[in-house]
């Protein structure tokens, strides 16, 4: 009798075992989307391989149905991009507005009247002007845009771009290597596929990886 109960046992954990890796298989197959990470435009957030930007480095898991907000990182599904997929932080949606403003050493990025990152300038000449070039790409974003809805001013009477009915603003991390909406314009909610919930870094343990995020995800709800 005791080695039928041991038995039992065995089975039953061996069942729950089973079922657990079928439903994390249903949970991927029909929620998530594997989308590889290629090109720099996300660093350091994220990166793709060191030796070849189109080979895949990092691996992002990205969920279909989820809702998403200012700050978060989405993948998405452009016209004007042909190697796939984009991954860019979503800066702004409809109703929101922004503004880049140059610093002595540094360029702010404010959304809301509330900064969102900056990024430092090194005294680099080349590195400078690159930055110089993406902030450049803002300017003539605001330029071409004036007299419209889309350019208003905040309570400190500066311009600042504003999201109308279904636009969504995407920008890379990385603005030295970025090619996002500031060359484009803004994204519609049906080009958006959905945000990045987990993220496998180049190198990782990917099932014990995708298990500590899974397991963090299930008990932040």
């Amino acid at each position: 009798r005791i080695g039928m109960n041991v038995l039992s046992s065995i089975i039953v954990i061996f069942i729950m075992v089973v079922s657990f890796f079928a439903l994390i298989n249903i949970v991927f197959n029909f929620v998530y989307i594997k989308t590889p990470v290629r090109g720099f435009s996300m660093q350091p957030t994220f990166n793709a391989s060191v030796s070849d930007p189109n080979i895949d480095g990092d691996t992002a898991y990205v969920n279909r149905y989820s809702s998403y907000n200012v700050n978060d990182i989405v993948v998405a599904s452009v016209s004007w991009w042909d190697k796939g997929t984009i991954i860019k932080r979503l800066i702004a949606k409809p109703g929101d507005n922004f503004k880049i403003v140059e610093n002595d050493n540094s360029y702010s990025l404010i959304v809301n009247g509330t900064l969102l990152y900056s990024i430092e300038k090194n005294g680099n000449t080349i590195h400078d002007l690159e930055l110089e070039n993406y902030y450049n790409y803002y300017t003539s974003y605001v330029d071409a845009r004036r007299g419209t809805a889309t350019i208003q001013l905040d309570s400190e009477g500066q311009e600042v771009v504003v999201m109308q009915e279904n636009e969504y603003f995407l920008m890379g991390d990385n603005w030295l290597e970025s090619e996002d909406c500031l060359l484009h314009g803004p994204v519609t909610a049906n080009e958006i596929i959905g945000r990045v919930e987990m993220v496998i870094k180049y190198g990782e343990n990917r099932v014990f990886s995708l298990m500590q995020q899974m397991l963090s995800i299930v008990f932040s709800v």
